[in-house]
């Protein structure tokens, strides 16, 4: 009787073993980081130009064009919020932003990092009517790994979308 018993509990625990391991089970929660373009614009000595006048008040003037959507440039105050587990990406147009240091950046995104993009462009108008273009390409390969090509104004700035984009200040720091 022992022996039967023995016999029975090694059967379960070895089809439990078997259908643990089952490979058509393939459910794996994959988060994609969204795609946000971060535009560092300074002068030609390197000084930023984004002010906290800017970062106050937004700039009308600058203006951001993708997929045929105008974006102006807004103030965004970031606060930080619970996050559940799963984070989708939140659309907040384009907006100056500041880092933990007080350097006041422009931002454009976020977008679905988990979507793909072939050779989107993204234009920035400035006040004088000078433009800014952008193309970037963007392909989920694998489960962890993403292709992403990123020009500006035609020269490779590689996988990156930190752009350093040098101009001219006017006014009250709108740059040209």
């Amino acid at each position: 009787m022992v022996k039967r018993l023995r016999l029975i509990l090694a059967m379960v625990v070895g089809v439990m073993a078997l259908a643990a391991c089952d490979s058509s089970n393939k459910l794996i929660e994959v988060d994609f980081t969204p795609i946000v373009f971060r535009f560092d614009i300074v002068d030609s000595e390197g000084n930023n130009l984004v002010t906290k006048d800017i970062y106050d008040n937004g700039d009308e003037s600058t203006v951001l064009i993708y997929n045929d959507v105008r974006y102006t440039l807004k103030s965004y105050h970031e606060t930080f919020e619970t996050l559940s587990r799963v984070y989708m990406p939140v659309m907040r147009g384009f907006y100056v932003s500041a880092s933990i240091d007080d350097e006041y950046s422009l931002y454009f995104g976020e977008l679905d990092g988990a979507q793909n993009y072939k050779k989107k462009t993204i234009t920035l108008k400035w006040a004088d009517g000078s433009e800014d273009k952008i193309v970037f390409s963007h392909k989920v390969v694998g489960i962890t790994k993403v292709d992403r090509t990123v020009t500006v104004n035609g020269k490779s700035n590689g996988r990156s979308t930190n752009i350093t984009l040098v101009k001219k200040a006017v006014n009250n720091g709108i740059v040209e």
